[in-house]
């Protein structure tokens, strides 16, 4: 049991914290904003800026424009195939005429980092995504770790990079060349992870 004097002192303490106007700690974590730029992390997974529009004397640090779908004709020839092929034999499963409609429209809303154009505009304020059909803004705060492969950067609000968590954090589809554009920024925003910079310069 905890004596009364150690729980007085706990008091005490507490109350002498907040009359000397002590801010409450930051959450933990490994990598991250905590420290880069003053900024605290956001634990909101859904976190987002509010606006996607870049105001007056925000300097944009990086723009690149990425779409997979026009960079090799023969893969992009071999999904096509491969989703007519799907949604024709989805109706062997259901047959229910609409059934091959429905499974074609989830294929192509699962798949517009492939099929539209992307610019990914870099400010030092947030990540701003286009993709035509829709536009989202992302701040700094947000994230806390990132993750590089052969297809792009992953960006996670998870301070662990090795952990894949598809519903909070974003990808974005980028080619070597812009990968190594976008990393220097990383690491100025968000922190240098250990290991990334030898993946993109491979």
């Amino acid at each position: 049991m905890t004596s009364p004097d150690k729980r007085n002192n706990k008091t005490d303490k507490s109350a002498s914290d907040k009359k000397a106007g002590n801010p409450a700690r930051k959450s933990p974590g490994g990598y991250g904003n905590e420290g880069s730029k003053g900024n605290e992390f956001d634990p909101s997974p859904w976190a987002t800026s509010g606006s996607t529009k870049i105001k007056e004397g925000e300097k944009i640090l990086l723009e690149i424009t990425q779409h997979p779908f026009k960079r090799k004709w023969y893969i992009s020839v071999l999904v096509i195939l491969l989703i007519l092929i799907l949604s024709a034999l989805s109706y062997t499963i259901i047959p229910n005429p609409l059934m091959p409609v429905f499974v074609l429209i989830f294929f192509i809303v699962s798949m517009t980092s492939f099929f539209l154009p992307s610019l990914y505009t870099f400010t030092e304020e947030k990540i701003v995504i286009n993709r035509i059909i829709y536009c989202k803004a992302y701040p700094w705060t947000r994230f806390r770790s990132y993750r590089t492969d052969k297809n792009g950067v992953y960006l996670s609000p998870i301070s662990d990079s090795e952990r894949f968590d598809r519903f909070r954090g974003i990808f974005m589809v980028m080619d070597k060349d812009s990968r190594k554009k976008a990393l220097p920024i990383l690491e100025e925003y968000i922190g240098e992870i250990p290991g990334e910079k030898e993946k993109v310069n491979r």
